[in-house]
């Protein structure tokens, strides 16, 4: 590989990618719309990108907005400054606009790619590996022999890919701090959210949201990228005499007109579910873990297997949802009630059985199942206390404002941790299997 890099090749082999069609649904398969392609490079290939991608990541740095695909939980991170954003629209004023950009990581252009590579004057060597990476790069469609040319778009399963797309988007994301465009928060400006494609525009009025939007699409057109109207939205909130009220805005996009949010819709955003008068809620993935659990009554199991299969696999690889927003009570009393209940049922227990024995351990003669409303708490203390040491300078700004390192010690003080580390999170979470 290190030959490789030194000589500025990248072999032909390598070159040639298959795609799989997979089906999304059931219906109108006749439609190409209607089936997801995955796309499969060659494994060596792959390696080269993930030791390109080190190397790049090092000389590429990337506007504080951009969280995806970057160190830290940058869903954790883009999702409470949404939370605190809104909330301090509702002081002053805000408004919003929820892009979408059409097929962004197919559609951006070999053009900006290498354009954006050399305007950061990034090694000639490693432009000349990129370019030949995506030039004359071939792809056969599973069952058809025949080879189809690449134009556009970056490659799939490919550790370069995100740091590539990243990179070609933040001039535009850059324009917007430049411009001290966006809602003030204390000494820093917020001008949108990024989280890859996922982009939340912010203005303080509407004027000031269009210019950017303006400039947005052009610059995503100029690089082989459209916004896509019909899944944008866009809200407005300000305040009014003790209150706040929620106003509509106007926006075209390409001759059509954006859909302005209603005060109590919800919309997704990382998935996690917002409304503009209620901020973020977490109920629905609540729900998503209770049908899912409930499912696997449903298996051709023994309890103990289901049980297994709950507590070990499927609820520990949800979790992670409900450890962004720190867990209502309500949710998690939602939970704790419908996993005990299903427990119970599984295994056929009486449904007076107390609780003791449903979470003490199994070498002491219990069930020891997880309690999942205290796991997900000590997920969010964990989530939270990696935000701490974020790179943007607003996330630390925006925490030390909000006392939130207070509400950190809090929950942890009542869950029975010594003290708020890492560290003893994951004691915690050792001492409760």
């Amino acid at each position: 590989l290190n030959v490789l890099l030194w000589s500025g090749h990248y072999p032909d082999k390598w070159k040639q990618n298959r795609t799989v069609l997979i089906p999304k649904g059931e219906e109108a398969l006749n439609n190409v719309k209607n089936w997801r392609p995955i796309t499969i490079g060659n494994i060596v290939a792959r390696m080269y990108g993930r030791v390109l991608e080190e190397r790049l990541s090092e000389r590429i740095k990337l506007n504080v907005r951009q969280k995806g695909f970057m160190r830290g939980n940058g869903v954790y991170e883009n999702t409470f400054l949404l939370e605190e954003v809104i909330r301090e629209g509702k002081k002053n004023q805000l408004v919003g606009v929820i892009t979408d950009i059409s097929k962004a990581f197919d559609s951006v252009s070999h053009w900006g790619i290498l354009d954006e590579l050399k305007r950061r004057r990034v090694n000639e060597k490693l432009i000349k590996i990129i370019k030949a990476m995506y030039e004359s790069s071939q792809v056969t469609i599973d069952g058809y022999e025949i080879d189809i040319g690449i134009k556009r778009g970056v490659k799939q399963g490919d550790s370069l890919s995100p740091l590539l797309f990243n990179m070609v988007l933040d001039p535009v994301i850059s324009h917007f701090d430049n411009e001290d465009y966006g809602i003030r928060m204390g000494n820093q400006n917020i001008s949108c959210l990024a989280y890859a494609d996922d982009l939340i525009v912010l203005a303080r009025h509407q004027e000031e949201a269009g210019r950017m939007m303006e400039k947005l699409a052009a610059f995503l057109g100029e690089r082989g990228m459209l916004l896509s109207p019909e899944k944008c939205r866009c809200f407005g909130i300000k305040r009014y005499q003790k209150g706040w009220i929620h106003f509509d805005t106007a926006f075209n996009i390409h001759g059509k007109s954006i859909r302005n949010l209603k005060v109590n819709e919800s919309f997704k955003y990382l998935g996690i579910t917002f409304n503009i008068q209620e901020g973020m809620s977490n109920m629905e993935n609540a729900n998503e873990i209770i049908k899912a659990c409930g499912r696997v009554r449903k298996l051709a199991l023994k309890p103990i297997q289901k049980l297994d299969f709950i507590y070990v696999h499927l609820v520990p690889s949800m979790l992670s949802m409900l450890g962004i927003e720190g867990p209502s009570g309500n949710a998690l009393r939602a939970i704790d009630g419908e996993l005990k209940a299903i427990t119970k049922c599984t295994m056929h227990l009486h449904r007076s059985i107390n609780d003791g024995f449903l979470y003490t351990k199994r070498s002491e003669g219990g069930l020891g199942i997880m309690d999942v409303g205290e796991v997900a708490k000590s997920t969010y203390i964990k989530n939270g206390l990696k935000m701490l040491k974020s790179r943007d300078p607003a996330t630390i700004q925006i925490t030390e404002q909000t006392g939130f390192v207070l509400k950190l010690e809090e929950m942890a003080r009542k869950m029975g941790m010594g003290s708020l580390n890492i560290k003893e999170v994951e004691r915690w979470k050792r001492d409760m299997k």
